[in-house]
């Protein structure tokens, strides 16, 4: 039912983006890059130039090359998957704000409320004014994927370092953690937002959060 609100929340705030034509660095990124337009040989696809405004980012310029595989520059497919991106962030974010909110030192208060409150949370992030150019301009298709990824490190975290302890979970959460810094830099900042959020919410401390973990942390922030 959430799932199903918050998708249809999605589609109706964005129903009139499918015809955006490409902007600014989308020519550079999409309509003039040649590298999009073949997935072999498989170099140019995992190592972009630097001028395409995808270089260094290896998981958002394949997602392009998938995309003009399957429609060419039909803009309507790009802005398919820019939206299918950020409704799996807001999922992501919902999973994450609830299980943290059901957490033992939280439960007792707020847990009776927590499908509600991580419904506010995600359609707040999924229909806020400020995510329409993220969304809208095709190039930043490297800002949504980074912003996905980012949710399912801590997602994926947080359900890894649920007692008695889900190492598939966490390895899930490094596995997110390399695909974002894959798709834009400023994920550098997630192992550090992994161990505030062990920290505060799991742990209780930084050394307990080290002693728990130990193993996890130094493939985290590699």
């Amino acid at each position: 039912m959430t799932i199903g609100a918050l998708a249809g929340a999605v589609l109706i705030a964005y129903a009139n983006t499918w015809s955006v034509p490409f902007l600014f660095d989308d020519i550079v990124t999409i309509v003039d890059n040649p590298t999009i337009r073949s997935a072999r040989p498989w170099s140019s696809v995992l190592s972009p130039a630097a001028h395409t405004g995808v270089g260094g980012r290896p998981i958002a310029h394949l997602s392009l090359v998938c995309n003009y595989a399957i429609g060419g520059e039909a803009v309507a497919g790009y802005h398919g998957v820019n939206l299918a991106l950020h409704l799996l962030s807001g999922l992501a974010l919902f999973g994450l704000v609830r299980r943290t909110l059901l957490r033992p030192a939280l439960a007792p208060g707020l847990g009776s409320h927590a499908g509600a409150i991580a419904t506010a949370v995600a359609a707040l992030w999924l229909l806020h004014p400020v995510q329409t150019q993220s969304v809208t301009y095709l190039s930043q298709r490297t800002e949504i994927l980074m912003a996905l990824f980012y949710l399912c490190t801590l997602y994926c975290f947080a359900r890894g370092a649920e007692p008695p302890g889900r190492p598939g979970w966490l390895a899930a959460s490094v596995l997110s953690c390399f695909a974002g810094m894959a798709s834009k830099e400023v994920m550098v900042t997630a192992p550090v937002m992994v161990l505030l959020y062990d920290w505060v919410f799991v742990a209780g401390s930084v050394r307990s959060a080290w002693q728990a973990r130990w193993r996890y942390y130094p493939i985290a922030r590699s």
